[in-house]
């Protein structure tokens, strides 16, 4: 954690401008997918006046018309009201992962001293496939293990959450990268743990500032959580400068 507090010091200028680029063509997307979704009929239409299940009062015939009904929400559009059409929500859910890519290529360059700019946010295409994939099956097979009482989903959360770091970092395919995510977190799962929960305490206390200290916490936690990842392969060195100097080991391995 203090390595990512180091870290975000130090680049915050970069780190800033990169995530205002991220925001931007997040949010320019989510504007087009919306304006699709109007053209597809799928926008919110606020209340309409379709006819619900109605039970007269006790004593009124059953002709007699319901002329108190509330108006109601049309069901066919509900979802679109608050997700947007399927359509909208996988080529969002694309794009997030398309510029995870390249946001993960920044983090492991600023941790390792190496040279990063923003258009490296957009430099992750042929990765692109095989996180799509990975990410689905991460996420199934998480999803089960909560399931089955939580406990599990935890386990296998720590045992394969490396999976992103090591497709970005190493070029691997989907099953080589759970394996090496495996192989990495033998014996650190625990501390793995306790760094997520202290991530959760970290991004509390943004909120608690009135959300201005998200600003600070959430490149804190991104960083830290790289330099896990790389301490993971390579030591405490992972955390470390070269003497006098503000290059990180890494820089020269």
């Amino acid at each position: 954690m203090k390595r990512g507090f180091d870290l975000t010091v130090r680049n915050f200028g970069m780190i800033a401008l990169v995530g205002v680029v991220y925001i931007a063509v997040s949010f320019a997307s989510k504007v087009v997918l919306t304006v699709v979704d109007h053209a597809l009929g799928f926008a919110p239409i606020g209340f309409v006046s379709e006819p619900a299940a109605f039970q007269p009062p006790s004593g009124i015939g059953p002709g007699a018309p319901p002329s108190n009904m509330p108006p109601v929400f049309s069901s066919r559009h509900q979802n679109a009201q608050t997700q947007g059409s399927p359509l909208n929500i996988i080529l969002t859910q694309l794009l997030a992962i398309f510029l995870s890519v390249g946001a993960t290529r920044i983090g492991l360059n600023l941790v390792s001293g190496r040279e990063i700019s923003v258009g490296m946010l957009f430099a992750g295409g042929k990765k692109f496939l095989p996180l799509v994939g990975a990410s689905i099956l991460y996420g199934l097979m998480v999803f089960v293990g909560f399931c089955l009482l939580i406990v599990p989903g935890v386990y296998l959360a720590l045992r394969f959450g490396q999976y992103k770091f090591a497709i970005v970092d190493k070029d691997m395919g989907v099953m080589e990268s759970f394996k090496y995510s495996s192989s990495l977190t033998t014996n650190n799962r625990l501390n793995l743990l306790l760094l997520g929960l202290l991530h959760f305490l970290v991004v509390l206390a943004g909120l608690l500032a009135l959300c201005v200290g998200m600003l600070f916490a959430m490149p804190v936690v991104w960083l830290s959580g790289i330099v896990a990842y790389r301490w993971l392969q390579y030591g405490p060195r992972a955390a470390m400068d070269h003497s006098g100097t503000t290059t990180p080991m890494l820089a020269r391995r």
